[in-house]
């Protein structure tokens, strides 16, 4: 599973180790860890979809606010988007924009 901090940097610790949660930076976590992780961070972290290309995916524009648009390449921290629900042109977005999946390509 993967899990990412919705805001800011959350260090999780277990008896055994620990992990740090950063905004556009998902950690993959076995099912159990992240299920646990999820249940006593609550709204502080979530579990992230990986994104693949033909995916429409909803981010937060800090200049047009909530938009949504088609994944058509994904770089290391960035991604290209088509079909911009505002500008209707092809931009390229930080990961860290993207708030949800909203279907598979």
């Amino acid at each position: 599973m993967l899990i990412e901090a919705v805001d800011h940097p959350i260090t999780y610790r277990w008896p055994n180790g620990k992990i740090v949660l950063v905004l556009g930076q998902p950690v993959d976590v076995s099912a159990e860890r992240g299920a646990k992780i999820l249940k006593k961070c609550g709204a502080k972290v979530r579990a992230v979809t990986p994104l693949v290309i033909g995916a429409w995916v909803e981010f937060r524009s800090p200049l047009f606010g909530l938009c949504t648009g088609r994944v058509l390449n994904l770089e290391v921290e960035s991604l290209r988007i088509g079909e911009h629900s505002v500008t209707k042109e092809i931009v390229t977005i930080p990961q860290a924009w993207v708030t949800r999946t909203i279907c598979e390509g």
